[in-house]
C-alpha cells in the first residue's frame, strides 16, 4: 500500500494540483500554496524512508557483499538456445537446493553463455549483533550441558566428578557411580601391576588381571553413559530448526521439553538461547559468511551411493549399541569406524498408506527390518538408516578421491514393462559403480543426496556406467526419483567450478581472488593468449601487462 501511494497516488495528486487546482488561485496565494505543497511533499517523502535502516536497502557496493562466478560445463556442440536453457535449469536447481524457502537474500543471474553469478550481501550491524547475542547464549548453554573428555578426566583425577552434575540431581548418581568405577579400576590396575612387578605368576596373577579387566569394563560403561548424556551443538541445531507447528513428537516444543527434562540445570539457558535464536532468525536474510555460501553451493545436489547395513550383513557392527547411541545422542554420538546413520529424506517415500506411515513412526526398526534395512530414531524422533562408510561399500564424492559425475537421468521401462529410472555416469563413475555393485549383488544400495537417504533398492546385478532403479513405483515415486537424480547432475556441472570470488566492501577496493577450477583457469589463459596473438604489435605489450 505504501509503495502504491508513493509511486502512483502521490504523483497523480501532484499532477492534478499543477494542471487544475493551482490555476484557480491568485498569484500570491498560488505562491504560498506552492510552498505548502512542496513542504508537505518533502515531509511525506522523508516519512517514507524512516527509519532509514529499515526502509532503505543499500546496494552491494555500499552495504558490502560477495559475488561468486561459476563456470558451467556445457555439452560439446551445444547451440546458444541449449546453453541458455541449461543455465536457466542450473539456476533453478541451485535455488531449490540452496534457498528453497526464498528467505535468503541471494541473487543468481546468468553471465554470458556458460557462467552464473551468485551475489550475497553481507549481514548488517543489527544482524551481527543478534548473531553474537545468540552465539554467546549458545556457548553458555553448551558449557553447562556439554562435557569434554578433558574436563571429565580432570574432575576424576581430583575426585570431584559429582561437581560436573552442576546441580542436576538426576545426574549426580551417574557421576558418583563413575567416580567409584574410576577409583576401582585404578586400584585394580595398581594391584595387578604391583603383583606383576613383584614376580607373581600363575592363578594369583590371572585373578588380579581378570579383576582389573572387569573394573575397567565397568568404568568404560559408566563413562559412556555420562558422556552420551551431554548436549552437542549438532543436536541443538536440529532442535531449533524444527517447526513450531507439526505432528506431536516432530514439533520444536516437544524437543525442547525433552531437552529440559534431560538437562534441568540448564533449563534457563535453553529458554534464553531459544529466544535469542528466534530473534536472530527473524532478522537474518543472508548467510553469515561467504564460506557458508561456497559450502552450500558445493554441497548442493551431492549424490552418493552406499551399501546399506542389513541384519544378515552386519559383521563388525554392533547394531543395538549404535541404535541406543542414536536414540540418546543423535547420529554424531553413534561411534563406528565402518558405518554411520543417515537421515531419511521423507517418510512419505517409504510409506504408501496412512497405516504404513503410522507403523513406521511407531516402530522404525521393525518397519525397515521387513525391508532388510537397519533403522533407528534419534532424540528428535527423526528416522535414520544405517549405511556402510568403508570405501569398498560406497561410491562418494570426497576430497582427494576419484572424480565422477552423473551425466544423464530419465524415465525408462524394465524387463517387466514397468516404469523405471535410468541413469548414466561418466567413464570414471561407471568404473567405480562396477566396482561397488559387482561385489554387493543382492544387497540394498542407498541413494544418498546431500547426506539424506531417498531410496535403497536391491542390486539385482552388477551396474556399469548405465543402470536402472526398478521396483513397484507409482508415477509419483518415479517423478520423485527422476527429480532427485536429476538434481545431482548439477554436482557434475558445477563441482569445483568457482572461477572467481569478488568481494565488495563499503569504501574499500574490490578484492579479486582466484579460487580453483583448473579447466576454467586454463580456458581463460588460452583466451588471453589468443587475444595477444591476434592483437597488433603495438597492442601486444599492453595486453601482456
Amino acid at each position: 500500500m505504501h509503495l502504491l501511494f508513493h509511486t502512483l497516488i502521490l504523483p497523480l495528486l501532484l499532477v492534478i494540483y499543477v494542471a487544475a487546482v493551482r490555476k484557480s488561485f491568485a498569484p500570491l496565494k498560488r505562491t504560498l500554496l506552492d510552498v505548502a505543497v512542496i513542504a508537505a511533499t518533502c515531509v511525506i517523502m522523508v516519512l517514507a524512508i524512516l527509519p532509514p535502516e529499515q526502509k532503505i536497502k543499500l546496494g552491494r557496493d555500499l552495504r558490502g557483499g560477495v559475488s561468486l562466478i561459476y563456470s558451467v560445463n556445457m555439452p560439446a556442440g551445444a547451440d546458444s538456445a541449449t546453453k541458455s536453457e541449461l543455465l536457466k535449469q542450473t539456476i533453478k536447481t541451485l535455488k531449490n537446493r540452496v534457498n528453497p524457502q526464498g528467505v535468503l537474500d541471494l541473487t543468481m543471474t546468468p553471465q554470458g553463455e556458460d557462467r552464473i553469478e551468485v551475489v550475497m550481501p553481507l549481514p548488517g550491524d543489527d544482524v551481527r549483533a543478534a548473531q553474537k547475542a545468540y552465539t554467546d547464549a549458545l556457548d553458555a548453554l553448551l558449557s553447562k550441558a556439554r562435557l569434554t573428555p578433558r574436563e571429565l578426566d580432570a574432575a576424576l583425577e581430583a575426585g570431584k566428578a559429582t561437581d560436573l552434575a552442576k546441580g542436576d540431581a538426576s545426574r549426580v548418581d551417574q557421576f558418583a557411580a563413575l567416580q567409584q568405577a574410576w577409583t576401582a579400576s585404578r586400584t585394580a590396575r595398581a594391584a595387578y601391576e604391583a603383583a606383576k612387578g613383584a614376580g607373581k605368576q600363575g592363578a594369583d596373577l590371572d585373578a588380579l588381571a581378570d579383576a582389573a579387566a572387569a573394573a575397567e569394563v565397568t568404568y568404560d560403561a559408566a563413562r559412556s553413559k555420562v558422556q552420551t548424556g551431554a548436549l552437542s551443538s549438532s543436536r541443538w541445531s536440529r532442535v531449533v530448526v524444527l517447526p513450531v507447528t507439526a505432528r506431536k513428537g516432530e514439533d520444536r516444543d516437544t524437543a525442547v521439553t525433552q531437552l529440559k527434562a534431560e538437562f534441568p540445570s540448564a533449563a534457563a539457558e535453553v529458554d534464553t538461547a531459544l529466544s535469542l535464536y528466534d530473534a536472530y532468525a527473524a532478522k537474518r536474510t543472508t548467510l553469515d559468511d561467504p564460506e557458508d555460501l561456497k559450502r552450500l553451493l558445493r554441497g548442493a545436489g551431492v549424490l552418493d551411493f552406499r551399501i546399506a547395513v542389513t541384519t544378515q550383513n552386519s559383521l563388525g557392527v554392533n547394531i543395538e549399541e549404535l541404535r541406543k547411541q542414536l536414540s540418546e545422542g543423535g547420529p554424531i554420538a553413534a561411534e563406528s569406524p565402518v558405518a554411520r546413520w543417515f537421515k531419511i529424506n521423507s517418510i512419505d517415500e517409504w510409506a504408501n498408506t496412512p497405516a504404513e506411515r503410522e507403523m513406521l513412526q511407531a516402530n522404525p526398526a521393525g518397519y525397515f527390518a521387513s525391508r532388510g534395512l537397519v533403522a533407528g530414531a534419534g532424540p528428535d524422533k527423526s528416522i535414520y538408516v544405517l549405511l556402510w562408510t568403508t570405501p569398498d561399500r560406497s561410491l562418494v564424492h570426497e576430497t582427494g578421491g576419484k572424480e565422477w559425475a552423473m551425466k544423464q537421468v530419465g524415465r525408462t521401462a524394465d524387463d517387466l514393462g514397468r516404469t523405471a529410472v535410468s541413469f548414466q555416469l561418466d567413464d570414471a563413475g561407471g568404473t567405480e559403480m562396477g566396482r561397488l555393485t559387482g561385489a554387493n549383488v543382492g544387497q540394498p544400495m542407498a541413494i544418498v543426496l546431500d547426506n539424506q537417504v531417498y531410496t535403497a533398492p536391491n542390486l539385482n546385478s552388477k551396474i556399469g556406467d548405465r543402470g536402472q532403479i526398478t521396483g513397484n513405483f507409482s508415477e509419483k515415486e518415479i517423478d520423485y526419483l527422476v527429480r532427485v537424480n536429476g538434481c545431482t547432475i548439477l554436482y557434475g556441472i558445477l563441482r569445483g567450478q568457482v572461477a572467481t570470488l569478488t568481494g565488495c566492501y563499503p569504501q574499500k577496493k574490490l578484492v579479486l581472488e582466484t579460487i580453483m577450477m583448473r579447466d576454467v583457469v586454463d580456458s581463460i589463459e588460452k583466451e588471453k593468449q589468443a587475444e595477444i596473438k591476434k592483437a597488433k604489435p603495438g597492442k601486444r605489450k599492453r595486453l601482456k601487462a
